[in-house]
């Protein structure tokens, strides 16, 4: 009878610790959490959105009833207040212009640029060193599934372009680019070399996705974000390549160049055909332009958009107000209407929609990781946090100048991810939580 009731109190104890874990444990699992997210970004479409919220909601759950403490954003809170600023930004242009039912509905789908100011409290426990560990480990690992996730698709479906679970290849090709700069990213000397061939193969992959995507607009972005990590990653590269063997290093060499062959195979005819496509447009706009290409449209949309803009260059058009604000000045391109949710433009798109305070916000909300990472790169993974800003803005930033950079569940959520990633570690007190993210100094 005893033993029964001991066993019956164990159980108990291993339910209570199971829906109310340890708080001095949160430091360590976030590693997991972080990796395990980290590695959906590519791979899982709009699940991916909605375990970033799931996140955020278990932070400000944790917050509310005293697991968190609230911690001074310190020098993370221009980077947080720019993303509140920019919600607030395109909240005033829905607001001002349209039904207020549908600007609440508007702005309540753009909620995860206010998510960063409750998730970085969790992210702040893990010290920064640990964090980017978990990021690229997660990212290696998407990096080196999603081209088979986006074959697969191709197979299913009959698409000749990548979509993977995205379900359109412009996401796609954005939360691409951020995985294969973060993968790159985990290039160490210290670490294993199984662990370094899976960086590398986790940035091939997500590299060659952008390129199956045939997202022209992204295709530029993939040096910059390869050169970023390659430059901050050079002398892990020197130190690596200067201690493996003779033997060894014919073996990367070949395994190099044979996933070149491999990425020529799989990516070449997307270049070509999709370049050429791009070459006969332009000949078709110069010589007439009545005819319909992805050129013509979007010249056409970009002057009725300048115009939209300047009619309200202010507080805009509102999101809701957007079509109509440009119809008036299409051509017969558009005879049937407009009929896109943006103007393939990040900025111009926000322009319409928030006017010059809309601009300027979106210029400090992409801006600030850059600026505060700058900041404190002699911090404790300074140079590497400034490494990942630069590639979450790479990312987003070059395929927003001719197609979307927000305002796409998995976009929004990805980068709200990202930026309280990075304003986490910025906040992040490394004595306090070296205890539960290992012990030492760790190399970023």
């Amino acid at each position: 009878m005893v033993q029964d009731s001991d066993g019956r109190k164990s159980g108990f104890d291993a339910l209570a610790r199971l829906c109310n874990p340890p708080s001095d444990g949160m430091g360590e699992r976030n590693r997991t959490a972080i990796a395990i997210t980290y590695a959906m970004v590519p791979l899982a479409g709009s699940l991916t959105s909605l375990c970033i919220v799931l996140l955020w909601i278990w932070a400000g759950i944790s917050l509310v009833v005293g697991r968190l403490a609230w911690r001074p954003l310190g020098a993370a809170a221009p980077l947080v207040w720019s993303q509140v600023a920019f919600f607030l930004a395109l909240a005033a242009g829905d607001f001002i212009n349209g039904d207020p039912l549908i600007a609440a509905r508007d702005s309540f789908l753009r909620l995860f640029f206010l998510m960063p100011v409750l998730a970085v409290h969790r992210v702040a426990l893990t010290r920064p060193s640990a964090v980017f560990d978990a990021v690229f480990r997660g990212a290696a690992i998407g990096g080196v599934i999603v081209p088979f996730v986006a074959i697969a698709v191709i197979a299913v479906t009959g698409e000749i372009r990548a979509q993977g679970f995205a379900g359109n290849p412009g996401p796609l090709s954005i939360v691409c680019l951020l995985t294969t700069g973060l993968a790159l990213l985990g290039l160490r000397a210290t670490q294993s070399t199984a662990w370094n061939a899976l960086a590398c193969l986790g940035a091939f992959g997500a590299g060659l996705t952008v390129v199956m995507t045939g997202m022209r607009g992204a295709w530029p972005a993939l040096l910059p974000v390869l050169a970023i990590a390659l430059w901050h990653r050079r002398s892990d590269i020197a130190i690596v390549w200067s201690g493996i063997a003779r033997m060894q290093k014919t073996v990367a060499v070949l395994g190099l160049a044979a996933l070149a062959a491999l990425g020529v195979v799989l990516g070449g005819d997307y270049i070509v055909d999709r370049s050429l496509l791009l070459a006969r447009d332009f000949e078709v706009l110069f010589a007439s332009a009545d005819v319909a290409t992805t050129v013509s449209l979007r010249a056409e949309m970009y002057q009725a958009g300048m115009q939209a803009f300047w009619q309200r260059p202010l507080f805009g058009w509102g999101q809701d107000g957007l079509p109509g604000a440009v119809s008036p000045f299409l051509g017969s391109l558009y005879g049937g209407g407009f009929f896109f949710t943006h103007l393939h433009n990040g900025f111009l798109t926000v322009g319409v929609q928030a006017g010059l305070v809309g601009i300027a916000a979106l210029c400090a909300a992409l801006l600030s990781p850059v600026v505060c990472a700058w900041r404190r790169r002699d911090e404790e993974a300074g140079a590497t946090r400034l490494a990942v800003s630069l590639v979450l803005v790479t990312a987003f930033l070059i395929p927003g100048l001719t197609n979307i950079m927000f305002f796409h569940d998995i976009l929004d959520a990805v980068w709200a991810l990202s930026v309280w990633t990075i304003a986490g570690t910025l906040m992040a007190d490394t004595e306090r939580t070296a205890g539960t993210a290992g012990s030492g100094r760790e190399r970023p």
